[in-house]
């Protein structure tokens, strides 16, 4: 019978200090992948906020930038419609001066005009005769009121001066029938307008035309107190002398006869 063999035991005999590497360098090992991560998110998340941040800062910035350029843009327009509004106001005063210096000016011609007649005149003796040398109306703000314009002037200017009353007569038409209306219908003055003059005189009033009267023509006749002295009466168109008729204005037609 052979013999067997039998194999021995191995006894392995480990130290403690063996297996204690692996137990702290794993969990380590994981806690530094988890802080790598955890500072690669920060640091990326930083990069992003700084990101942000300059982009917020940009934005705010425009936004600035554009609420100044719109107030200047409203500072400018504020002080073009100053200067629009004063250059209008100067325009319209500049229009009115034009308009009194027009009436100036045709005021001063026809003072001109009566001198010159009283230059050329050849009238030597015998009583000054009065002419009449414009008779104007115009509308006021009131209704149907007007205000007349009566120019009176002597041919020589000679002697003493010229006194007496005025009369108007308005012609026209009221509910479609002929109609004449005198001075008590025209006014409210109870006496007739008075003339006193060496030259010439301007007289001016008030007429205050009823409702429903048509008026066609105004006379108007001159009555000097003295007794030498000539009668004078002239009838107008009411639209050559009404000078809100804007068609008419300068259109005058007139009829003057001297009475004794």
């Amino acid at each position: 019978m052979g013999y067997v063999r039998k194999p021995r035991p191995v006894i392995r005999i480990y130290r403690e200090d063996e297996h204690s590497v692996w137990r702290w360098l794993g969990p380590l090992a994981a806690v530094f992948v988890l802080l790598l991560g955890v500072v690669g998110y920060l640091f990326f998340a930083q990069t992003g906020a700084g990101k942000n941040t300059g982009e917020a800062a940009r934005l705010r910035q425009a936004i600035s930038d554009l609420r100044q350029e719109n107030q200047t843009l409203r500072e400018q327009l504020a002080r073009a419609v100053r200067s629009s509004e004063i250059d209008s106001s100067a325009g319209k005063e500049l229009v009115t001066t034009l308009a009194l210096r027009e009436k100036e000016l045709l005021d001063l011609r026809e003072e001109l005009n009566f001198y010159k007649s009283m230059v050329e005149s050849d009238s030597k003796d015998g009583p000054s005769t009065i002419s009449i040398r414009s008779f104007l109306v115009a509308p006021t703000d009131a209704e149907r009121s007007f205000h007349y314009k009566l120019v009176l002037a002597r041919v020589d200017g000679k002697g003493k001066p010229v006194k007496g009353q005025v009369q108007l007569r308005l012609q026209g038409r009221k509910n479609g029938e002929s109609a004449t209306l005198e001075w008590r219908d025209l006014s409210s003055e109870s006496e007739l307008p008075k003339f006193r003059f060496q030259f010439f005189q301007r007289l001016e009033g008030a007429l205050e035309i009823p409702e429903g009267f048509e008026p066609e023509h105004i006379l108007v006749k001159i009555k000097p107190n003295g007794k030498k002295q000539q009668s004078v009466q002239q009838s107008f168109s009411w639209n050559s002398v009404n000078e809100g008729i804007e068609s008419n204005v300068g259109k005058e037609e007139s009829t003057q006869v001297n009475e004794d």
